[in-house]
Order: structure tokens, then C-alpha cells, then sequence
């Protein structure tokens, strides 16, 4: 994780004036279109791994946002991490209302499946409950 504060803002602000991951404009899309370094999501991901502390969910849900919109959320935990008891749980609930308040079609992967309906319980016999007792 980011322990220098002035880093981290360092590298938010490159990332957001193009510079890329490392602050290497070479890193941003080229005049012409052409890709020279790693996509928006690569980028993502980059970033990501440097939350040692995040779990492979959340930071799956941090590339299913756009750049700026990942940047935000690593911020906001940032700002809050002295309080965050899950740090990945954190991250991926924020990530995903992010991209719900998007309308982001790509995150409805990431969200847990519905539960199904909830059934009778089953009524056993005693005789059945000593064998499953007895395994």
C-alpha cells in the first residue's frame, strides 16, 4: 500500500493528466490513436496491485470502472483506511456502486447471485436424526 500520502496523490494526479501509471506520458495513447502503453484497464489493474491488502474480488471490481472512476474509489479509501476494518470489502462495494451509478453494464457479473427462495425446513424422525447424527 501507499504509506507516502504526497505519493499517492502524486501518482493520482499523473494518472489523471495522462501521464499514465508511472507518470510516463510514452504510457497514454498516442496523437495518432495508437496504443503505446497499457489499456485503461491494464492501468487499473496496476494500480490495484499495489493494494497488497485487496482480494482478487475487489480489485476485479476496480477494472470493471473506468480510470477516473477507480482512482476516486483507492481515494476514498485512502482517505478512510484508518477506519476501514475489510479494506477489500470496502473497495468492492464502493466499486460497484459506482458503477451502478454509471449504469455499467460490464460490473453485473461481479455481484453476488440472488439467493434463492427461502424452502419449509425439512421434518425428520427422531430415527432419521440419530443416523444423521451416527454419519
Amino acid at each position: 500500500p501507499f504509506s507516502d500520502a504526497k505519493r499517492f496523490r502524486t501518482m493520482m494526479h499523473d494518472m489523471a493528466m495522462g501521464g499514465g501509471i508511472y507518470g510516463d506520458p510514452s504510457a497514454s495513447p498516442s496523437l495518432l490513436g495508437a496504443m503505446v502503453g497499457p489499456s485503461e484497464a491494464e492501468q487499473v489493474a496496476m494500480l490495484a496491485s499495489h493494494y497488497v491488502e485487496l482480494d482478487a474480488k475487489a480489485r476485479e471490481a476496480l477494472t470493471a470502472l473506468p480510470l477516473q472512476q477507480a482512482m476516486q474509489v483507492l481515494s476514498d479509501y485512502e482517505n478512510r483506511k484508518a477506519t476501514i476494518r475489510n479494506p477489500s470489502g470496502f473497495v468492492y462495494t464502493t466499486a460497484l456502486r459506482r458503477a451502478g451509478e454509471r449504469g455499467d453494464s460490464r460490473s453485473h457479473h461481479l455481484a453476488e447471485p440472488p439467493l434463492p427462495p427461502p424452502t419449509e425446513p425439512i421434518e425428520r424422525t427422531p430415527q432419521q436424526e440419530m443416523e444423521l447424527e451416527a454419519g
